[in-house]
């Protein structure tokens, strides 16, 4: 619990602003594993389980999220180079980010992802999953596989690209981008926030990760 009380202080809980959701490159599924890409969807999503409520854009702690402790439902996709990715990685802790490639948060809090979770190892038994969502062609800086593959360093942890009708999203409680969702080893809600939150916050999200049981 205090654990998690400092986890939250680190990441401003008070949820700092994000992206509402309306409206030849190269895919890793797992680092140093590399294929055309071949699609910006996944063509199907198959969730197990109920999905979470919608995440509070007005919750100020802990307490007001009832989906803590609960289990989070397993959502089953593709990634860039249409391989098959299960959220969550059974029996470690696995850290969920949404973002929406024309959000402005998102292209903010991208290079920081890559700063936090990307350029260092990560501790043993913490998994990362980013999941594009709400990809739309006619929008700023299509297509996400270019977004996030093409830059040095590129994202080289697992993608589950969501659908056209953002099931991904749906299942898993998104209200705002960017959306963090920490799941258990034993695949229950630890926590979920929205907004950016820099290079230290999610410094602090893979510390609260690798702490869980």
């Amino acid at each position: 619990m205090l654990g998690f009380l400092a986890f939250l202080v680190l990441l401003g809980f008070a949820l700092r602003t994000g992206q509402t959701p309306d409206g030849g490159q190269m895919a890793a599924d797992s680092p140093g594993v590399v294929h055309p890409v071949q699609q910006e969807f996944s063509a199907t999503v198959t969730v197990s389980g109920s999905a979470l409520e919608p995440l509070d854009p007005n919750a100020t702690s802990a307490a007001q999220d009832p989906t803590l402790g609960s289990p989070a439902p397993t959502v089953a996709g593709e990634d860039f180079a249409g391989n098959t990715v299960t959220v969550p990685t059974p029996g470690e802790a696995t850290i969920v980010v949404f973002l929406a490639h024309w959000c402005p948060h998102c292209q903010a809090e991208f290079p920081r992802l890559l700063d936090a979770w990307i350029t260092p190892d990560l501790p043993q038994g913490v998994e990362v999953v980013a999941i594009p969502t709400a990809q739309a062609d006619d929008r700023p800086n299509w297509p996400p596989s270019e977004w996030m593959l093409g830059g040095q360093p590129a994202w080289d942890e697992s993608v589950l690209l969501d659908t056209p009708n953002q099931d991904a999203a749906r299942a898993l409680g998104v209200t705002s981008y960017p959306y963090f969702l920490v799941i258990a080893p034993d695949g229950d809600v630890a926590a979920r926030v929205a907004g950016e939150q820099g290079v230290e916050g999610l410094t602090a999200m893979v510390d609260f990760a690798a702490g869980l049981d």
